[in-house]
């Protein structure tokens, strides 16, 4: 067994990417960060500051990462650290959102009882948030 440790709060989230060498942990809404773990040698490979999120998932491919949270949903380039809202993602509550397995789409639901779908290029949209289409 490995233990990771850095968070200062509970860890409220764990997502393992789909290779099982990389983990995504949250803590909770007080600690606003999340952490990428090596998962074979227990190594935090970056951390994810002022992040919102109460959940986070890793897109099949692991390059990013989708956080949902009070303030909206956020998408994260994990090689670069850099984060960017989804357009119009802020409902009543805190939504819930999940990457298909193909990355193509952010999926999420919020308390309001909708559900929404966010069609992503991922190659334009780490240089320019502003393309991210909602379908």
């Amino acid at each position: 067994m490995r233990v990771m440790t850095g968070h200062t709060r509970a860890v409220r989230s764990v997502w393992l990417g789909p290779d099982g060498r990389r983990a995504l942990s949250g803590g909770d809404h007080r600690e606003r960060v999340r952490r990428l773990w090596d998962t074979e040698t227990g190594e935090c490979l970056r951390t994810f500051d002022g992040c919102s999120s109460s959940g986070a998932r890793l897109t099949g491919d692991g390059r990013f990462a989708v956080c949902d949270g009070r303030e909206g949903i956020e998408v994260w380039n994990v090689g670069t650290g850099r984060c960017f809202p989804l357009p119009e993602a802020k409902g009543d509550g805190p939504p819930a959102a999940v990457p298909t397995p193909d990355g193509r789409y952010v999926v999420a639901g919020d308390s309001a009882g909708r559900v929404r779908v966010w069609e992503i290029d991922w190659e334009q949209t780490v240089s320019d948030p502003s393309r991210v289409t909602r379908g």
